[in-house]
């Protein structure tokens, strides 16, 4: 950093000069037009660097302008994003990404892995952030944002990552998975917001284990029960007491979902009205 140094030399307590541009900090350096000023150049100064921004913010370009900054992004390889002009960001405002540009991004961060360092500033950033009562995580309108969007489908779709479902379910799971490897785990149903323990998708059946502690509430199961029921789904219930876990044997299962598949069958031969 090159200061002035007879400047400095010079300046004791009577004589200190100050920015003369108005920022009110010590001056550092004499310029060649006389003024005093902070720093080593007039563009550090804050109050000199706005001035000088809002003058070129105010200013249009004019097409030789534009033309010699092309020029000079092509000489320099830089490439100009659209975030950089003012009307470009107000044709992207409220404008939602299509299916392949969501996957051309999905697979661009695939295998983008965080290290631990970043991870842990991010917590550390965030915990901050939510003990602080002015942010805007703890606002009532931040709040009912996340209650709403958690009651429209946000609470099934996070359910969908659980990694520790109950013993019995996975058990019953590995069972399903041998006869039918297209079935789903903990498969959410978004616009009820509601999941499901275990899905085979192809014949629409759904598999659930009411634990005697989860599953107190018969009332509220039956509700859900109907709702999935309405969207043309069948539903296997097994059940366990609290002294025991009851698991149904493999042969039981493939028994019980054929019975629900022949049921279909025969509803659909019934249904079936030719047409001559």
């Amino acid at each position: 950093m090159e200061i002035d140094s007879i400047l400095l030399a010079d300046s004791t307590i009577e004589n200190i000069k100050l920015c003369d541009f108005g920022c009110g900090q010590i001056a550092i350096k004499k310029l060649k037009n006389g003024k005093y000023i902070c720093s080593t150049h007039a563009m550090k100064c804050p109050v000199k660097k706005k001035e000088i921004s809002d003058k070129l913010k105010n200013k249009p370009k004019t097409e030789e302008h534009k033309r010699r900054i092309s020029k000079t992004f092509k000489e320099k390889g830089i490439k100009p994003t659209p975030f950089a002009h003012k009307k470009a960001l107000e044709y992207l405002i409220g404008r939602s990404k299509t299916e392949e540009v969501k996957l051309k991004l999905s697979l661009k961060q695939m295998g983008h892995l965080v290290s631990k360092e970043t991870r842990l500033k991010l917590s550390l950033a965030s915990k901050k952030d939510w003990k602080n009562p002015n942010s805007k995580h703890n606002s009532k309108e931040y709040r009912n944002m996340l209650r709403n969007k958690m009651l429209n489908g946000q609470a099934a779709k996070l359910n969908k990552y659980i990694k520790n479902p109950s013993k019995p379910q996975k058990n019953i799971f590995k069972i399903v998975k041998e006869i039918f490897p297209s079935a789903i785990l903990n498969c959410p149903f978004i616009k009820l917001n509601y999941n499901v323990d275990i899905l085979i998708p192809e014949y629409k059946i759904v598999i659930e284990y009411d634990g005697a502690y989860w599953h107190k509430n018969l009332e509220k199961d039956n509700e859900r029960q109907n709702k999935i029921e309405k969207l043309g789904y069948k539903f296997i219930r097994y059940s366990g007491t609290l002294k025991k876990e009851l698991i149904p044997t493999k042969e039981q299962v493939k028994k019980d979902i054929e019975k629900i598949i022949n049921e279909k069958l025969i509803k659909n031969v019934i249904e079936y009205k030719p047409v001559y």
